[in-house]
C-alpha cells in the first residue's frame, strides 16, 4: 500500500467509525424489543411489510399519522433485508447512529480543526441517551443524522443538497425538524452571491418532491390531520406546558443524567463561545452557525415541562460541538500562548481518559439486559400462535402486537377495564385475555380457561 494512499486516510475518522459499528451493533438483535417506542415504531414498520400500503400507515389497525413516515420507511427496508425481528428494527438506528459520529467530526474539522472536531464526536460516542437511541429502533437518531448532514452541508457551502436534507428532517419528525428553517434561510441570504441558481432550483425540486406529496396526501384525506399532526402532537397543545423552575431543574437533571460527565463544561461551552465571538472576529460566524442551531433547538425544549430525557438528543450535537471548540481554543489559543512547550497529547489524553471511563459505564448498563428473558415477546409469540381476539390489561400493548402480528385491543387504558372485561367474555367471540400475574385470579372469575402462562403474565380464552 502506497504512502500517497496512506496519507489520504483521515485515521481519527476511521478508528471513530470502527468503535461506533461496535458499540451499536455488538448483541443489537440480542434484547426483546421495548414496548416505547421500538415495538411501536416495529409494528408500524412491519404492517407496510405486510399490507405494501407505505403512504397510509397504520397501527393496531388505525391510521398512524402522529410523524412523517421517512424513519419507518427506513426500518420498513432494513426488516425486509435482514427480517422482521430486532435487529432488522433497530438497524436504522444502528447505522444512523454510526455517520451521526462520523459527522460530528466533520463539522467539527471543517469549522475549526481535526481535534475539535475528535473532541466533539468522543463527547457524543460515550453520552449514554445517545447510545440507547442507537441501539433502539426509534425517530430520534434519523432525525439528530438529518441534523448533522444539513448542518455539514451549509458548512461545506454545498446549499442546494441543504434544503433536500432539511426536507428529509422534517419528513423524520415535522416540527422539530422545522427549527433549523431560519438558521437555513439566514445562512442563504448571508451567502446569496454564492448561490448557483440552476442547482437550487433543482435542490428545491427535490425538498418539494420529498416533502409535500405526503403532507397534501394527509391533508386531504383526513380532516383531524392538521389538529392532531401540528398541534396535539407537534406542540403538545392538549397538554399543559408552563415553565417553571422545577421543570427547568428536571431538565438540567435530565440532561446530566443523558451525558454524564461531560455535562458541567458542557452547559458553560455556550457562554465561552458567545465570549470568545465577541473578542475574536475570525471565529465570529462559525460560532454563530453553532450557537443559533443550539438555541433554536434548546430553548423550546428548556421552557416546557413535559420535555422528557429523550427529547433532548437533538441538543447533543450542537452543544458537544461547541464543548469541542471551546477546549481546543483554551488549549491552542490560551494555554499555548502562555505556556509554549505545554505537551499537545496533555489534553486528548485527559478527554481520552474521562471517555474511556464513561464509556466502560455507559456499556455497562446498555448490554446489561441483552439475554435476559422477556414475558413479553413471550407472550406476544403465544397469542401469534392462538385463535382469537386478543384483550390486553397491561402496558406492553405494542410489544404484544409486534410479536403476535395481531391487533390488540388495550383494556388497561379503559378507565372500565374490569367491566370491559366482563362484557367482552358475554359476547359470542372467540376471546384471549392477558392478565398481570396478580390478577390472574379473574380468569377463574370469569369462568376462562387459562391456556398459557409465564413468570410475569397469564392468557384466559373463552372460546365459545
Amino acid at each position: 500500500m502506497s504512502k500517497k494512499f496512506l496519507s489520504t486516510l483521515d485515521l481519527p475518522l476511521i478508528i471513530l467509525l470502527i468503535i461506533s459499528l461496535a458499540t451499536f451493533f455488538f448483541k443489537l438483535g440480542s434484547a426483546a424489543l421495548e414496548s416505547y417506542d421500538e415495538a411501536w415504531y416495529g409494528s408500524i414498520s412491519q404492517n407496510i411489510l405486510n399490507s405494501g400500503e407505505w403512504i397510509n400507515l397504520h397501527y393496531n389497525g388505525e391510521k398512524f399519522n402522529d410523524h412523517p413516515p421517512l424513519a419507518i420507511w427506513f426500518m420498513a427496508l432494513s426488516q425486509s433485508i435482514f427480517g422482521e425481528n430486532e435487529f432488522g428494527v433497530r438497524f436504522t438506528s444502528a447505522v444512523l447512529g454510526t455517520f451521526c459520529i462520523g459527522l460530528m467530526y466533520l463539522i467539527g474539522k471543517a469549522l475549526f480543526s481535526k481535534k475539535s472536531g475528535m473532541y466533539s464526536a468522543i463527547f457524543l460516542l460515550s453520552s449514554l441517551w445517545f447510545v440507547l437511541r442507537a441501539r433502539s429502533g426509534n425517530l430520534d437518531v434519523p432525525l439528530l443524522f438529518f441534523f448533522l448532514l444539513t448542518t455539514y452541508l451549509l458548512v461545506k457551502k454545498q446549499f442546494h443538497w441543504v434544503i433536500a436534507s432539511l426536507a428529509a428532517t422534517i419528513m423524520v419528525k415535522t416540527l422539530v425538524g422545522c427549527s433549523l428553517i431560519p438558521l437555513v434561510g439566514f445562512v442563504l441570504v448571508v451567502h446569496r452571491k454564492e448561490l448557483h441558481l440552476k442547482k437550487m432550483l433543482i435542490g428545491t425540486i427535490l425538498a418539494f418532491l420529498i416533502v409535500f406529496p405526503w403532507y397534501v396526501y394527509q391533508l386531504n384525506s383526513d380532516s383531524s390531520f392538521f389538529t392532531r399532526h401540528f398541534l396535539v402532537i407537534g406542540l403538545r397543545a392538549s397538554t399543559k406546558q408552563s415553565f417553571s423552575t422545577d421543570s427547568l431543574r428536571t431538565i438540567l437533571l435530565y440532561l446530566q443524567s443523558g451525558i454524564g460527565k461531560w455535562f458541567k463544561p458542557a452547559i458553560i461551552s455556550p457562554f465561552a463561545a458567545m465570549l470568545i465571538a465577541i473578542l475574536n472576529k475570525k471565529y465570529r460566524e462559525k460560532l454563530f452557525l453553532l450557537l443559533a442551531w443550539f438555541f433554536l433547538i434548546a430553548t423550546p425544549f428548556f421552557l416546557s415541562s413535559q420535555t422528557t430525557i429523550w427529547q433532548l438528543l437533538p441538543i447533543y450535537p450542537p452543544l458537544f460541538l461547541l464543548l469541542g471548540f471551546t477546549i481546543w481554543f483554551i488549549e491552542e489559543r490560551v494555554i499555548r500562548n502562555l505556556i509554549p512547550k505545554f505537551p499537545s497529547y496533555a489534553f486528548p489524553v485527559l478527554i481520552l481518559l474521562i471517555a474511556v471511563i464513561q464509556y466502560k459505564n455507559v456499556m455497562k448498563i446498555v448490554l446489561l439486559p441483552t439475554n435476559t428473558f422477556s414475558s413479553e415477546k413471550d407472550i406476544g409469540l403465544k397469542l401469534k400462535n392462538l385463535e382469537g381476539n386478543i384483550s390486553l390489561k397491561s402496558w406492553f400493548v405494542p410489544a404484544a402486537i409486534y410479536y403476535s402480528q395481531k391487533d390488540v385491543f388495550p383494556i388497561s387504558l379503559s378507565p372500565t377495564a374490569f367491566q370491559d372485561i366482563k362484557n367482552l367474555s358475554k359476547d359470542q367471540q372467540k376471546d384471549l385475555f392477558v392478565f398481570e400475574n396478580e390478577e390472574k385470579h379473574m380468569i377463574k372469575e370469569l369462568g376462562l380457561q387459562e391456556v398459557y402462562l409465564n413468570i410475569s403474565y397469564s392468557i384466559g380464552a373463552d372460546y365459545k
